[in-house]
């Protein structure tokens, strides 16, 4: 019994069939709000969410959002 090796257009096919959201705050240096549409381009089956007025630390900054996402999730799995 081995592992079964996937060629990696396989991994990328499974791995879009998975509910993905990613936030980011709009004032985090790490994605630019210009850069966010591009994201979407090449990642259409992930639901990229955007803060406008909150920043890298946005887990501290608006907590109340990504924790209301999270305890909905289930009910909508």
């Amino acid at each position: 019994m081995g592992i079964k090796r996937h060629k990696p257009d396989e991994i990328v096919t499974k791995l879009r069939q998975v509910k993905t959201w990613f936030v980011t705050g709009g004032q985090g240096p790490a994605t630019g709000i210009a850069n966010i549409a591009e994201y979407r381009e090449a990642y259409p089956w992930i639901d990229i969410g955007v803060v406008a007025d909150a920043g890298q630390m946005l887990i501290y900054q608006r907590y109340e959002a990504p924790i209301l996402r999270i305890a909905a999730a289930p009910k909508t799995a």
